[in-house]
């Protein structure tokens, strides 16, 4: 590893024999390719210099694009791992059956996996790994040294030893999610298995098509980009922006005009606020990001509102200012010291609630099993379930199925909260299609008109019913009138907006 003290017998060289074993072995497969140099991050970047390093990670858009070919460990948990395995002959030839069954085929069959690109690669102690996740996007093509056998990726093709021209996972073979809006191209959908690279591929290289260009489909794929980095683990959590900013950097090659703000793009800035966790995630110790970024909770995010809408969405704020502060020297897709974001849009102050939802399958269900990602899993569903709901003040109407809440901050502690409508849209459910309005769930600062993130709604307003707590007056009411009510009229203080242009859109800034 290098370093300020090694730095001098660095440049007279390096003894190959001192250093961890995938190291040694990169070297040897890079002399074997024929390739004369090889770039190890361990070994190019000074490792206890913040200032090279600040200077190196600024370049690796650069780094891993212009690279001819990167070579993963994929099976390795650290240096010391090395690249190669012992392996068995039938992960990569199958197992041999002689079957015989009257009535049925019968003869000789090999027996193989049908996606083990799943276990060997995109569930590998490597790809756990947040900072690697940008040198395997950017990088033209990657081969991954797996426990089993070897795999390969590139822009157009998945492949391995066993499936050498792609397998029953390519694109030609997938299938669309059900609730995917059949609008989207094919390639266009969240990639749960991480396999998306054509799609951010095809964006550089392909003649857009007159039906659905590079700008339509640029914040779709930040949107993949952005859910399958947050799966992966950093060492730092000054990093968290960091470690993507060469691909924020590619990418703004496919829209100079437009402006990178704490991990998300101005011109899609609307629908790329509409992230959530599934699960109540910690935050920083320290400010990383403004709490309307993905970027500002640790763990996985989710943003597959987008792909679910059936129809494009009809946005419901106007975005008026964005500013970030970055820290002296950074670049505008590195680090963020302090963000704002203003904005004019439909807001109503609400109650947050627990309600005992009922599952589907009832109080006598049984085990079943489900398939994910090409893998059939164990389930078993209690008959009951305790949810989180919103009641909206003055509207007489509480969320109910197929409403959805998301709450990243605990909302005890905040003695009011509000709902900022951001989009409407149609969404596909198992039972059919229903317009869903979906926003932000914000919590008051001591500041006039200043709002944090504290969570994520999806509101079904057909679907909502009466809660218990309504006043007579709005129990009264038709449930269509209420519907229709729902985030109109002047129905939140002064002191929580800046402005108000006397009909449903108050002016507020969110930090």
């Amino acid at each position: 590893m290098l370093r300020h003290a090694e730095f001098g017998k660095f440049k007279e060289g390096i003894d190959v024999e001192s250093l961890p074993a995938t190291f040694k072995d990169a070297i040897s497969a890079t002399a074997r390719l024929g390739l004369r140099y090889l770039w190890i991050d361990a070994l190019c970047i000074i490792q206890d210099s913040r200032e090279d390093w600040m200077r190196e990670a600024a370049t690796m858009s650069k780094v891993y694009s212009y690279t001819f070919l990167t070579l993963a460990a994929a099976a390795s948990e650290n240096s010391a791992g090395g690249l190669y395995r012992s392996r068995s002959p039938c992960a990569v030839n199958g197992v041999k059956l002689k079957i015989t069954w009257p009535g049925y085929a019968e003869g000789e069959f090999y027996c193989v996996p049908d996606d083990p690109w799943l276990k060997a690669v995109h569930r590998s102690p490597l790809l756990e790994r947040a900072w690697v996740f940008q040198e395997r996007l950017l990088s033209s093509r990657t081969v991954y040294f797996a426990f089993d056998q070897l795999y390969w990726e590139c822009g157009e093709l998945y492949a391995s030893e066993l499936y050498p021209y792609g397998g029953p996972w390519d694109l030609e073979f997938r299938q669309k999610q059900f609730d995917v809006a059949p609008r989207l191209p094919n390639g266009i959908q969240p990639a749960e298995d991480g396999r998306f690279k054509h799609a951010y591929t095809a964006m550089f290289l392909r003649t857009p098509s007159a039906d659905w260009t590079s700008p339509e489909e640029f914040p779709y794929i930040w949107v993949s980009i952005v859910t399958q980095y947050s799966i992966g683990r950093l060492t730092y959590e000054k990093d968290k922006l960091m470690a993507i900013s060469g691909v924020a950097n590619r990418m703004a090659m496919l829209v100079g005009g437009d402006e990178y703000v704490a991990g998300l793009w101005r011109s899609s800035l609307p629908l790329l606020l509409l992230w959530h966790s599934r699960q109540r995630r910690s935050r920083p110790t320290s400010y990383q990001a403004p709490t309307w970024s993905w970027a500002s909770l640790l763990g996985p995010v989710n943003m597959d509102f987008m792909f679910r809408a059936q129809n494009p969405p009809d946005i419901a704020i106007d975005v008026l200012k964005v500013s970030t502060t970055h820290p002296p020297g950074s670049a505008a897709t590195g680090p963020v010291i302090d963000a704002s974001l203003s904005v004019r849009g439909p807001l109503c102050e609400a109650t947050a609630t627990k309600s005992l939802r009922r599952n589907l399958t009832g109080p006598l269900s049984s085990p079943f099993y489900t398939k994910s990602l090409g893998k059939y899993e164990k389930c078993t569903m209690q008959p009951f379930r305790i949810e989180s709901t919103l009641i909206l003040h003055k509207k007489g109407l509480q969320t109910s199925y197929p409403s959805t809440v998301f709450f990243d901050r605990d909302p005890s502690k905040y003695s009011r909260i509000f709902c900022l409508k951001i989009a409407t849209s149609d969404v596909r459910h198992p039972w059919g299609i229903v317009s869903m309005d979906c926003g932000l769930i914000l919590a008051p600062t001591a500041v006039r008109g200043q709002f944090i993130r504290i969570g994520y709604f999806e509101i079904a307003p057909a679907k909502m019913r009466r809660p218990w707590r309504a006043n007579r007056g709005l129990q009264r009411r038709d449930h269509r009138e209420l519907e229709a009510s729902l985030f109109k009229g002047s129905c939140v203080k002064s002191r929580f907006y800046e402005e108000f242009d006397g009909g449903d859109r108050y002016t507020i800034t969110i930090i």
